[in-house]
């Protein structure tokens, strides 16, 4: 019976290696997982808020100065318009950046109306009324707010979602790392049961004179 006893412990621990594998395996595609979470995260982080951001920023300052020629009147209207005009251009190329992030349902909404304050802007440049102008840029200023509020939202939540992944691969390795210790013990007391039945089993043979 001890050579059916053997291939028992021996089919076993192999069983016990390949759960260790196993777990391994395991392991590894889950982190993977969480590891593409985070950087998924990070990268929107950089892409779609502080991108985004660096925009808004940019924005502001544009029609800061729009607001400004707008209100000097000591400025020539033809001049006024011109610079204006230079500033609607550079607003313009700044849209298109702006688009190529990744937009909330609140952000696209509160984008699209920053859109119809530039679309006024310009119609009015183009009219001569510069009243209206200013007026149109300081309530674009309203949107930007909105719209730096929700990167800052956002923001959080990617963060959120770079802690929870890390929280579950700190997890799992820990998992891991338990396993493989109980796999381990149930290895080393599978060895030592088979020293002890082949001590039995095949006792020394005593000197013979």
């Amino acid at each position: 019976m001890n050579w059916t006893f053997f291939i028992n412990k021996k089919l076993t621990a192999s069983a016990l290696l390949f759960a260790v594998i196993g777990v391994i395996v395991l392991t590894n595609i889950h982190e993977n997982r969480q590891t593409g979470r985070m950087n998924a995260a990070i990268s929107s982080i950089y892409q779609d808020r502080m991108l985004a951001e660096s925009y808004i920023f940019l924005y502001a300052d544009h029609l800061q100065n729009i607001g400004s020629l707008a209100a000097n009147s000591a400025l020539a209207d033809p001049a006024r318009t011109e610079s204006i005009q230079k500033e609607m251009l550079a607003i313009g190329d700044l849209n298109k950046a702006y688009s190529a992030t990744y937009l909330t349902k609140e952000e696209a909404t509160h984008f699209k109306q920053l859109g119809r304050h530039f679309t006024s802007i310009a119609a009015n440049t183009q009219t001569g009324n510069f009243n209206q102008v200013r007026v149109e840029a300081e309530d674009a200023q309203d949107d930007l707010h909105h719209l730096s509020a929700i990167q800052v939202s956002e923001a959080e939540e990617l963060m959120q979602e770079i802690r929870s992944a890390s929280a579950s691969m700190s997890v799992g390795t820990r998992f891991e790392i338990v396993v493989l210790i109980i796999i381990g013990l149930i290895i080393q007391a599978l060895v030592f049961a088979s020293k002890s039945i082949s001590s039995k089993t095949f006792p020394q043979q005593p000197h013979l004179n």
